[in-house]
């Protein structure tokens, strides 16, 4: 039976020790309200199994919704957790397909629990969701192996379980990310599961009351002197203050998550031209500008999330947003949707496509392909690709006058010379 609770002031377990740097908390015993300026760090935490697993192997489910659940735009998450619960699994464990053979329900171990020394493929990948109101909550995950034995994480065959954050917020993968990984590190202590779900309780109540605080500082700061602020929380396994140096997660705060945007400005841009070089990554933005149907293909669910925000980021530097359909990873029970008439950004896994390529009335759509840095348009007559897919790299015949500083034949010449400076600077850049 999947269990809810709501966050509040005062929660069971032991506290842990926080620490800011350049926002101070006015007052810890009353936490300022949530700012219309900003997103709240987070909406609804979730701990699911895989679908399929073995149900003798894995702890039941458990939600938490934060503080601001009380938004009546998140009452479609909220309103049923077992729904919610169900539909997030799917999009946690993207390659399970409900055409697979069933399994007998309560067994103790099934093919999908696996040892500590197996593969378990990717492990942290994003995912966005549109609600009917047409709010999008992206979606956060890291999937781990839960402990088995007492104080042994290698021994004992058991199920992959996902943990999920979902918020409103937009960019702040990296942020998240460490999140989520301190999560994992709360679950993996030898401890009773009560004490556990009380630390994860105190840890994402922390990060929440936190967050509130340096929106307030944010915003009180001039706009020149604004900087990413560190977000700390100490105690986190030993609970004693002399080891607070090293029992701490401290996290970078990006400006995107303290101030309200729809635009995913702080992603990563060089994942994707790590994957498809400066031309083609230009080819994948000059389709985005014109509205065309897209679809990423990979064998890791991690490179499709990151490549698709790599791609809207770009756009969101030019203070352009995609507002049409957008699946960073599509479950295949989804994949009736790759016929929708209308523009969308699709990320499938590779064990998918023959659905892909079977379809008989895909319609117009352009496919690239991550893993080996291929471009493949379907059902685009010949003579109409140069005007419904341009190639932005190709150069005027005219110079510029004599005395421009403009030194570039085109723009997309410009646009080029500037993702290869990116791609020189590495990650600083980022």
């Amino acid at each position: 039976m999947a269990t809810a609770s709501q966050l509040s002031p005062a929660s069971e377990g032991p506290p842990m020790q926080t620490q800011t740097h350049q926002a101070a908390p006015p007052s810890p015993a009353q936490p300022p309200p949530i700012s219309d300026v900003a997103w709240p760090l987070w909406d609804l935490y979730l701990e699911v199994p895989h679908p399929q697993a073995s149900r003798k192997v894995n702890n039941p489910p458990l939600t938490l919704t934060s503080p601001s659940s009380q938004d009546p735009a998140l009452q479609e998450l909220i309103s049923s957790t077992d729904v919610t619960q169900s539909k997030i699994a799917r999009f946690a464990f993207p390659e399970f397909r409900d055409t697979a053979s069933p399994l007998p329900a309560n067994m103790e171990l099934n093919r999908y629990d696996s040892y500590m020394n197996e593969t378990t493929g990717f492990q942290h990948h994003t995912f966005s969701l549109t609600l009917s109101s047409g709010e999008r909550i992206q979606g956060h995950v890291r999937r781990f192996l839960p402990l088995r034995l007492p104080q042994r994480s290698d021994v004992g065959r058991r199920g992959v379980r996902a943990l999920v954050l979902l918020t409103r917020s937009t960019g702040g993968d990296n942020f998240y990310s460490g999140m989520l990984k301190s999560l994992e590190g709360l679950l993996s202590l030898d401890a009773l599961e009560e004490e556990k779900k009380n630390r994860v309780h105190n840890f994402l109540k922390i990060c929440f009351q936190q967050h509130q605080y340096m929106i307030i500082g944010y915003q009180q700061q001039l706009e020149e002197k604004r900087r990413p602020l560190i977000l700390s929380v100490e105690g986190l396994e030993f609970m004693d203050q002399k080891w607070n140096s090293v029992d701490a997660s401290r996290l970078l705060v990006p400006l995107s998550l303290l101030q309200k945007s729809h635009l995913i400005r702080s992603s990563p841009m060089l994942p994707l031209l790590r994957c498809l070089g400066i031309a083609h990554s230009l080819r994948l933005i000059t389709a985005l500008m014109s509205e065309r149907r897209i679809v990423l293909i990979s064998s890791s669910a991690t490179r499709l999330a990151t490549s698709c925000r790599a791609a809207l980021s770009i756009l969101a530097c030019g203070l352009l947003q995609w507002q049409h359909f957008l699946v960073p990873v599509l479950p295949p029970h989804l994949l009736q949707h790759l016929q929708a008439p209308f523009p969308y950004l699709i990320g499938i896994l590779r064990q998918h496509t023959n659905a892909l390529y079977n379809m008989p009335e895909l319609g117009e759509v352009l496919i690239i392909d991550l893993d080996r840095n291929e471009l493949e348009t379907r059902n685009v007559p010949q003579h109409l690709i140069a005007t419904r897919l341009p190639d932005i790299l190709t150069t005027y015949e005219q110079q510029p006058h004599a005395g421009s500083e403009f030194t570039f034949s085109h723009a997309g010449d410009a646009m080029a010379q500037d993702l290869v400076k990116l791609m020189k600077s590495g990650k600083t850049a980022l």
